[in-house]
């Protein structure tokens, strides 16, 4: 007699798919002085994505932390246009004193800062109402303004003052006043990620002033090119880039100033004619915007090799003054294990983190997450630093990485929790990430089991059934079809 067989038993199975997801990048917003609007650049392709009317002859601007909200001085209709950035329209316009110029964002997103250059104050906007709750005195003819990353100082640049205000942000009042030299007309402010160091731009002294925030001094003087307006500071703090408005009879140009040294590297040459205004650094320090205000157009400038890339076309006399381009938002997954039950006491947690644009994931190269810290806590105790972090690829827009975890001993039976999140270079962090899961490496038993064992039934239909130990296990049964012949 021979016998054939086979035996079934139970199984799942699941599918997936992959479509190809739309990339978007930080969006630099720039502000048309001439055209009373706004030109929106989409980083990934270089183009206008959209053109926003807002107040009359618009300066200054600055972007919310959260990327959802845009901040706009309008110099010659003395009011703050505030833009919903994801349907690029005005949602509110906030009356402002004499001559709106600079503004910026505390760094918790509660507040903007507006100097007036007529009214010598600045006005404090609570964004939850979008009204106006303080009005501040400082120097006269104020110009540029940045907010500290602790939200705690507020520094004003005062053109005809030749100073700079210290204000203490939680009581509204001036702190201190730094002094420059006499008729070097502070213009533009750009501060380190940390705040311990302020670049100011001289108008006329044709210079700039690195201010150590700490002792409320100057440390060293920089000269660049023929009247300075901006300074961006590269997300490293390893360099500012400055623009010259008048840099010779026929040439302009962008200083380029070693953070270390204080001394300018490079001065990148414009076209004649050109007239920059703004500048800002991309989030991942790999490229520089310069509006140009004589000629209608954004510069693109290659960090490292320091040389124009791209020239977008924007509206008339673009200015942009201050920081205009959005920042990435970053995101937090738990690849594995997932919730529920481990038979592991010993897990390897794997992280995805990345970040997105407009909803959509963001294109900015690796270097962007080089600086990127996991904070987790596994049943309410530090995991520790994870140092483990590695990208998934080099492409832009296809930016982010994975890190992993294995704790150093078994885990408790039964119920564990784990709590995360990720903190990217400019202190932000995502939101919390909880995943809860029970350990479990106790085996059921059986209690029960029919038919018994080694029993031979003629009839087919014989039901099969038991208990077991474990009221929250699951049985899986294995069945052998026999043929003899």
């Amino acid at each position: 007699m021979a016998a054939r067989g086979y035996c079934l038993r139970r199984a799942s199975a699941s599918g997936s798919h992959h479509s190809k997801s739309n990339t978007s990048g930080p969006t630099p917003y720039i502000t048309n002085y001439g055209s009373n609007n706004v030109s929106v650049i989409d980083t990934a392709n270089g183009t206008v994505l959209a053109i926003i009317a807002v107040g009359y002859g618009p300066y200054g601007v600055t972007v919310s932390p959260d990327a959802t909200r845009v901040y706009v001085a309008n110099y010659v209709g003395s009011s703050v246009s505030v833009i919903d950035a994801a349907t690029n329209s005005v949602l509110a316009t906030v009356p402002i004193a004499t001559r709106p110029y600079g503004l910026a964002i505390s760094p918790d997103g509660r507040h903007v800062y507006v100097v007036a250059y007529y009214s010598n104050n600045v006005s404090v906007i609570d964004t939850a109402s979008n009204t106006v709750t303080a009005t501040i005195p400082v120097g006269q003819r104020p110009h540029g303004v940045v907010v500290s990353r602790d939200n705690k100082q507020v520094y004003v640049a005062n053109y005809a003052t030749n100073d700079i205000t210290v204000i203490d942000a939680t009581l509204n009042s001036v702190a201190a006043t730094i002094p420059l030299p006499a008729n070097s007309n502070p213009f533009g402010l750009a501060q380190t990620l940390d705040s311990s160091k302020l670049y100011v731009t001289g108008w006329s002294s044709n210079a700039v002033y690195v201010v150590d925030t700490a002792r409320k001094a100057v440390t060293a003087t920089i000269p660049v090119g023929v009247r300075p307006v901006s300074a961006a500071v590269t997300p490293d703090a390893s360099r500012v880039y400055v623009s010259n408005y008048n840099g010779s009879t026929s040439i302009t140009s962008v200083s380029v100033i070693d953070a270390a040294s204080n001394t300018v590297l490079t001065n990148i040459p414009l076209p004649s004619g050109v007239a920059p205004s703004g500048v800002s650094v991309h989030p991942d320090g790999n490229w520089v915007y310069v509006a140009s205000y004589s000629t209608g157009v954004v510069f693109v400038i290659d960090a490292a090799s320091n040389t124009i890339t791209n020239t977008v076309t924007v509206g008339t006399r673009p200015y942009a003054f201050g920081s205009f381009i959005s920042l990435p938002q970053p995101t937090l997954s738990l690849d594995a294990p997932g919730s529920g039950f481990l038979n592991n006491p010993v897990p390897t947690f794997i992280f995805s983190y990345g970040t997105q644009c407009n909803g959509n994931p963001c294109q900015v190269s690796n270097n962007y997450f080089s600086t990127f810290g996991l904070n987790a806590q596994l049943n309410n105790q530090p995991i520790g630093s994870l140092t483990t972090f590695s990208p998934t690829s080099s492409v832009r827009g296809q930016s982010g990485g994975s890190a992993s975890y294995t704790p150093a001993s078994r885990l408790p039976e039964g119920a564990n929790s784990l709590n995360a999140q990720v903190q990217d270079r400019f202190g932000r962090f995502t939101a919390p990430l909880t995943a809860a899961f029970t350990v479990d490496t106790i085996a059921p038993n059986f209690l029960t089991l029919t038919p018994a064992s080694g029993g031979v039934y003629l009839n087919p239909a014989v039901t099969v059934g038991g208990s077991i130990d474990d009221p929250t296990a699951n049985i899986y049964f294995l069945v052998c079809s026999w043929d003899f012949f």
